[in-house]
């Protein structure tokens, strides 16, 4: 029994050893969005990593908010876009976990 796990153990470091490590390499690459807000005959965008903290700096003031929000999420040739209204509008950029509700059932199509 021991030996089988010894074995495994090493076919398990040896293909981690084979992983490649360049610049190319997709773990070593971060996620990036692109986020475009529009409301009010306005325009905000952003490009990040963190979805969280992008969507709460966008620079948007939430007491001015009276019409609805067009949002526009984007990575990797991927789209998301979604209207909101006013009052799932103000949830997203003032409740923390409504925002992770709505960051976790983002589907990019």
């Amino acid at each position: 029994m021991n030996k089988t796990k010894k074995t495994r153990a090493k076919a398990k470091n040896k293909s981690l050893n084979n992983a490649p490590q360049g610049a190319t390499s997709d773990l070593n690459k971060k996620d990036e969005y692109s986020i475009t807000a529009r409301i009010n005959d306005q325009i905000y965008t952003c490009k990040t990593d963190n979805l969280d903290t992008a969507i709460q700096e966008l620079g948007l003031n939430i007491k001015n908010v009276e019409t609805r929000m067009l949002l526009t999420i984007e990575k990797g040739g991927k789209r998301f876009e979604k209207l909101l209204f006013v009052f799932t509008t103000r949830q997203i950029f003032r409740n923390k976990m409504a925002r992770k509700v709505f960051i976790n059932r983002l589907i990019l199509k």
